[in-house]
């Protein structure tokens, strides 16, 4: 059996699928929302879509979809090219 999400995590997952289609939400609305960085961020996200992926529970290919976008977040070709 698996552990359910804490609320927290739950959160992350959420904000995840609302943005999923815009490539994630902007810097501003993950530091707003979590008082995290868009680094620190998907690392949590991507963290739970590989180690807990029965406990957040979502289809196959949304969950790929989201690891997709999370991976690409935290490209080091996009960061440089936005901290310009």
């Amino acid at each position: 059996m698996h552990r359910k999400l804490d609320p927290e995590q739950r959160r992350l997952v959420d904000f995840a699928a609302m943005w999923l289609h815009y490539g994630g939400g902007s810097r501003e609305d993950i530091f707003v929302s979590f008082g995290l960085t868009e680094e620190q961020y998907f690392q949590r996200l991507l963290h739970l879509l590989t180690h807990r992926p029965l406990a957040v529970g979502l289809d196959a290919g949304v969950r790929n979809r989201m690891l997709a976008v999370g991976k690409a977040r935290l490209s080091p070709q996009r960061r440089s090219s936005t901290e310009r």
